[in-house]
């Protein structure tokens, strides 16, 4: 079992079974201390409480939705964006329950040199203007081997899906060309 902590989940891997069990990182004293700069700078919790609720998504960085939902957020559209397009060039994710825990299928690790020659290649993609995002996009540890086949693991991410979507099969053959 390995445990890989990002910004906003948690993924415990489970290599033995083959399955990933992500979970949302939820960060309440850091919303709590957005709350109480509500209140310092506007004298009222409820306004800094309608400020989140009307004015921000829990893509917004630093919000208290951020830090209270994104995980929760990323999860879910992970496994919806799997469930309707079923891309081969992403992990398979069997299940979620409302983005509180979303299981995975799980593949092997790139070695380092695997990382460098992908890392290189999605560069190169990236340069042609491929992902709007580029942190999860062009990260190789978020990329496992599935047999032959690299396959992204972390896609949920709306610019990250784009980029999947929109350029599917030459991403799968830079992707199948790796080893």
């Amino acid at each position: 079992m390995r445990i890989k902590k990002g910004t906003t989940r948690v993924a415990i891997i489970f290599d033995r079974v083959g399955i990933t069990v992500k979970l949302p990182r939820i960060y309440f004293a850091r919303a709590w201390e957005q709350f109480r700069y509500y209140k310092k700078t506007d004298g009222s919790y409820w306004a800094g409480i309608r400020l989140e609720l009307v004015s921000y998504t829990a893509d917004t960085l630093d919000t208290a939705k951020f830090f209270l939902f994104k995980g929760m957020k990323d999860n879910w559209r992970e496994f919806v964006f799997y469930l309707k397009n079923k891309p081969r060039i992403c992990a398979p994710t069997y299940f979620s329950l409302f983005g509180l825990i979303n299981f995975q299928k799980t593949g092997r690790a790139l070695s380092e040199p695997e990382e460098i020659k992908l890392f290189e290649r999605l560069d190169q993609l990236l340069n042609e203007g491929r992902a709007e995002d580029p942190h999860t996009f062009i990260n190789p540890k978020n990329y496992c081997f599935f047999g032959q086949m690299i396959k992204a693991v972390d896609y949920g991410n709306p610019d990250i899906q784009k980029a999947l979507v929109g350029c599917e099969t030459k991403i799968g053959a830079v992707f199948e060309n790796t080893k």
